[in-house]
């Protein structure tokens, strides 16, 4: 789930918080054909977001780093007319077919690089399961639509701020974005010209690019700073604001307005600190390497292995290990699933291999992709479940033959 939350918020935040102020300032009064063109735009960028999509899924033939490098390329170019068209002229007297078309580009290029990886993202849920529905996908699919709601938040409440705030700082704001987006949108081409050998490897270029490769995210933490602080002002201009005059029904209107203007502030705020907390606290979380606890050794006696039940009877996940004679070290589970069952499997599955299980909890989780496992499956084959392994009960113990263990040392090898 919060791999994608993650995925998701990194991948549209660039797009959107722009996308939201450039729909904010073309919002105002006199800038509603540059509005549409703008909407045009964002339909074409998805149009062909979407049909890329559709054709490398279904053949592969799109190379997707030389779809990147055409979309960025238009992109920049747009950017610096944009920002040559607007600076300095808060009023937005520019020739209109001018910019209108420079707003159309810019906006269908910032969604035409974005929005592919939301379309595969959900073909990634069900990798390696036998169904769609289950529980996996569940978890990965709530983590995708919370990134995209909180996304689409905070692109709203941009949308309306820059709608509200004076020229001025609005257009600083909107300029500091692009600038920002640039940074972001150059280091990826470099990367990808870099990486195919189509410049020269200079060494201050290729250890900036190194460098900045571990810290992108540096580029979306400003575009939410600069969004925070424009909240921030738009907020504190309507704070204690005071309408006097003659039509006490007018004044209540503009405090009412003024409190609205407030409201959407606190939610982008609140969204700005929501998506960092989500893109380095979030992170911190997915990344972090849980360090499993030594499994038990496991003593075999004529072919096979006997664990009493009163020593996993306490419905915990239990580790342990068996050595074969080439010293393989082979894992596996055992855990009380019922008053009547026990799961008992391979301390591996067939998806991530034998990076193991821990306790979460009372949850039974993968420790390479974090999925939580229904305790009820344990057993049973399919997906990131712990690789069945056959046993006996009876008697008050689990008997597990020493063969059905090397049968699958492979996985450990």
């Amino acid at each position: 789930m919060l791999r994608y939350l993650i995925e998701v918020v990194e991948t549209l935040i660039p797009a959107l918080i722009p996308l939201g102020a450039l729909a904010g300032l073309t919002a105002r009064r006199g800038s509603l054909s540059l509005a549409r063109w703008s909407l045009y735009g964002r339909l074409l960028g998805v149009l062909i977001a979407v049909s890329m999509a559709a054709v490398r899924l279904a053949t592969g033939r799109i190379v997707r780093e030389f779809y990147d490098l055409a979309v960025l390329a238009a992109g920049i170019a747009a950017e610096f007319v944009l920002i040559a068209l607007i600076a300095g002229r808060v009023d937005w007297r520019i020739p209109r077919r001018i910019l209108a078309a420079t707003l159309f580009l810019v906006s269908a290029a910032w969604l035409a690089f974005a929005v592919p990886d939301l379309v595969f993202f959900p073909f990634q849920f069900s990798v390696g399961r036998d169904t769609l529905v289950n529980e996996e996908v569940l978890s990965k699919g709530t983590g995708y639509l919370a990134g995209l709601i909180l996304c689409l938040i905070c692109h709203a409440a941009v949308k309306r701020i820059y709608a509200q705030l004076p020229a001025a700082p609005a257009l600083a704001g909107f300029i500091l974005s692009i600038l920002f987006l640039f940074g972001s949108q150059s280091l990826t081409i470099l990367r990808t010209l870099l990486g195919r050998n189509l410049v020269p490897r200079v060494r201050a270029v290729t250890r900036y690019v190194m460098y900045m490769s571990n810290h992108t995210d540096w580029f979306i933490f400003y575009l939410l700073g600069i969004a925070a602080a424009a909240a921030a002002l738009l907020y504190f201009l309507n704070r204690g604001r005071r309408f006097p005059g003659d039509n006490p029904a007018q004044a209540r209107k503009l405090v009412y307005a003024a409190r609205v203007r407030r409201r959407w502030s606190a939610v982008l705020i609140a969204g700005a600190a929501l998506s960092l907390a989500t893109l380095t606290v979030g992170r911190d979380l997915d990344s972090r390497v849980v360090e499993l606890s030594p499994p038990r050794e496991a003593a075999a006696r004529d072919g096979a292995i006997s664990i009493p039940l009163d020593q996993v009877n306490d419905w915990r996940l239990h580790r342990f290990l068996h050595r074969t004679g080439e010293r393989t070290e082979i894992r596996f589970i055992v855990i009380r699933k019922s008053d009547t069952a026990y799961g008992v499997g391979l301390d591996a599955c067939d998806v991530c291999g034998p990076t193991g299980y821990y306790e979460r909890g009372d949850q039974v989780i993968c420790i390479l992709c974090d999925v939580v496992m229904n305790k009820a499956t344990i057993g049973f084959p399919g997906g990131c479940n712990p690789v069945p392994l056959a046993f006996s009960l009876a008697s008050g113990t689990i008997t597990i033959k020493t063969a059905d263990l090397e049968k699958e040392k492979r996985r450990f090898e």
